[in-house]
């Protein structure tokens, strides 16, 4: 059974101090440039840059939606790993009061829903900001037996997926 849920009743947008763009950033990922930073970037999990540790927020186990971009305009990508942001996007999770401790996998169920949702309503003419716009937005999202919104079951539906995903693929490469 699928429900239908208000985003910004559901994700709270983080408080993040983006990376400055200067000689703490590198397009290419290194020992001293390891932390990956979302720009306006289609594709490569909306990592477009890499940055030293430094003074700026990370977060892990969050997903990244990206407010502005040509092409961008918003893309959802789950981030695993802490991840900092350089410009034009923003980081949301689930609240705590919801879920407290959300998987990986889950978020990635999350983040093709919240995509599916957002992305071709909004452009660079009419960004995907999360105050009055993508909060307001709605996604369809299953619920368990109590009513409550299914975390278990998107954790054990990716990771079939990604299962059958890999054995398809095996399969191609032995051909």
């Amino acid at each position: 059974k699928y429900e239908k849920f208000r985003i910004g009743d559901i994700f709270d947008k983080l408080t993040s101090k983006k990376c400055p763009k200067d000689k703490n950033v590198s397009k290419h990922k290194s020992k001293e440039f390891c932390i990956p930073l979302v720009y306006a970037k289609c594709g490569d999990n909306g990592i477009m840059y890499y940055a030293k540790k430094g003074n700026y927020t990370t977060y892990s186990n969050v997903i990244s939606i990206i407010y502005n971009g040509a092409v961008a305009t918003g893309l959802v990508y789950a981030q695993e790993e802490p991840t900092g942001i350089l410009a034009e996007s923003y980081f949301i999770r689930v609240k705590k009061e919801i879920c407290d401790k959300v998987p990986f996998y889950a978020n990635l169920y999350l983040k093709t829903v919240l995509q599916k949702s957002i992305f071709e309503k909004y452009t660079r003419d009419y960004l995907a900001t999360w105050d009055g716009r993508v909060e307001n937005d709605y996604v369809l999202l299953p619920v368990n037996s109590n009513g409550k919104i299914d975390f278990k079951y998107m954790d054990e539906y990716m990771r079939r997926f990604k299962k059958e995903c890999t054995i398809k693929l095996k399969k191609i490469i032995e051909e």
